[in-house]
């Protein structure tokens, strides 16, 4: 699965990228996530009140890409399961 960084809002704060699943098409993302050709890997869930369902799935990128892109370090990616 490869976007573009368009398609995501990015907090500077946080360093994170942001999307809603829908607004990107899909349903629960694959094991890898593609940014501009750059390779986030999945790292866990982030769970509603309950403990019962996913809100959003929390990626980090991976170190080839950060070693592509040193600008990457310490970003994340959240996709939110809406």
């Amino acid at each position: 699965m490869n976007f573009k960084p368009e398609q995501f809002e990015y907090n500077p704060d946080t360093r994170t990228y942001i999307a809603e699943a829908s607004t990107l098409g899909i349903g629960a993302p694959h094991k890898y996530i593609s940014i501009d050709g750059y390779a986030f890997m999945f790292t866990g869930c982030d769970r509603d009140a309950s403990g019962e369902d996913v809100a959003g799935w929390r990626f980090k990128p991976t170190m080839n890409a950060v070693s592509l892109n040193s600008a990457l370090a310490g970003c994340g990616l959240l996709i939110i399961n809406d």
